[in-house]
């Protein structure tokens, strides 16, 4: 029994506040901090404001707590082996990493944001995973390829401006319609991006049994860059119940130069009976100076609907779309409440489907006030409890405002 209370505490503390993680839009929104979902959000009751900030996110498609507090350190049978690969995402291993601290000041219908930005994105196939546990079939060759990732860092300075569209339509039976445009400009601190294929095989060939590999991949970093990009949103109160809201994020490019590339390879060769004398060979090839890279900043595009069914309950919708060139693009569709014993105390729950991966349930719980904001919230809430269930990950939102 205390072992459940303290699951419960755990979990209680670590999906704290999921006012901007879980769904980007609500009847409670920052108007300053919230220009990252939506520009159009930058129009509210304050007249002037000015907010700092910190958001911070991390979320991986597979695996869980739960799985490695029970398999980390133990002797795998093959009913182990099966949770495992379950709890496994079927194509592939993502992992997806972002910060951002930030500066933002508005008033009235026009805004300045300074912040950083460090996003990382990663992909690998999860056969790799599949055949180490499982192996494979004999005189047979997988190909592992999408092996993609890309990390960056810059900074951003953003001018926003957003307008009402009822100030130049004289219709009162028009619902409130806000438009708003942010254009950026991104000094870049830091690129790294990396690519790669590999093969391997089991041959089984005069009664011996082999394992035979090769891969190879390129790679290339900057220290410095600089880009453009904007955003786009629009934001409208159908009735004293209902909001609507669509955005378009980061339609632009960092371009990196003086940029450094180089190729790796190797080869394997082993003897399954005589394991001692395997042969792993590989090839480090030097830096050289490289084309400069435009990189397209990860992008979003996203519509959102929040329906305030009573004065404590909130029912959220929200369907996303994003892109980024290290996984694709990929979509995420959720359906949540939020519940507000009092009103500065933000409970929500969604389901939450994501690109080829199965439902989830995540959960928050954070604290609002006039001039402090703080939250944290957890993806795949019962990744907690049972080893099966695909993926994990942590977000944190804290602002003070003036």
């Amino acid at each position: 029994m205390r072992k459940l209370w303290y699951i419960l505490v755990l979990i209680f503390v670590l999906t704290a506040g999921a006012q901007a993680q879980i769904l980007e839009n609500s009847f409670h929104l920052n108007g300053a901090g919230d220009t990252f979902t939506n520009p159009a959000f930058l129009h509210s009751e304050r007249a002037f404001e000015v907010s700092l900030g910190l958001n911070l996110e991390a979320d991986f498609n597979s695996w869980n707590p739960s799985l490695v507090m029970r398999y980390g350190s133990k002797d795998l049978d093959e009913d182990d082996k099966d949770v495992i690969l379950k709890a496994t995402n079927d194509e592939l291993l993502r992992l997806a990493v972002e910060g951002r601290p930030y500066l933002n000041v508005k008033y009235e219908q026009f805004g300045l944001r300074a912040s950083g930005q460090a996003v990382a994105n990663a992909q690998v196939p999860t056969e790799v995973l599949r055949l180490a546990l499982k192996g494979n079939e004999l005189n047979k060759e997988y190909l592992w390829e999408d092996v993609n990732g890309e990390a960056a860092g810059y900074l951003e300075a953003a001018a926003m401006f957003a307008l009402p569209v009822n100030d130049f339509i004289d219709n009162p039976d028009l619902p409130e319609i806000i438009v708003a445009v942010s254009a950026k400009y991104l000094h870049g601190l830091a690129f790294g991006r990396f690519t790669g294929e590999a093969s391997i095989e089991t041959q089984l060939k005069d009664d011996m049994a082999k394992i035979v590999g090769s891969g190879e991949g390129q790679y290339a970093y900057s220290r410095s860059g600089t880009g453009f990009a904007v955003d786009f949103g629009v934001s409208t109160t159908i009735s004293d119940k209902l909001k609507l809201d669509a955005s378009i994020l980061n339609l632009g490019s960092i371009t990196w130069r003086d940029v450094q590339e180089g190729a790796a390879s190797g080869e394997i060769d082993v003897n399954i009976s005589d394991i001692e004398n395997a042969m792993f060979d590989y090839e480090l090839e030097e830096l050289n100076s490289g084309p400069d890279i435009t990189w397209k900043v990860p992008r979003t595009y996203r519509i959102g609907a929040a329906y305030q069914a009573t004065r404590e309950l909130t029912v959220l919708a929200d369907l996303s779309f994003n892109q980024s060139e290290a996984t694709g693009f990929t979509s995420r569709q959720v359906l949540a409440v939020e519940y507000r014993p009092w009103d500065f105390m933000p409970i929500q729950a969604g389901l939450i489907k994501n690109s080829k991966a199965p439902f989830r349930l995540d959960l928050g719980w954070g604290m609002e006030f006039a001039n402090f904001e703080l939250g944290l919230g957890i993806d795949n809430v019962l990744g907690l409890l049972i080893p099966q269930t695909q993926g994990m990950g942590l977000h944190l939102r804290t602002s003070i405002r003036f």
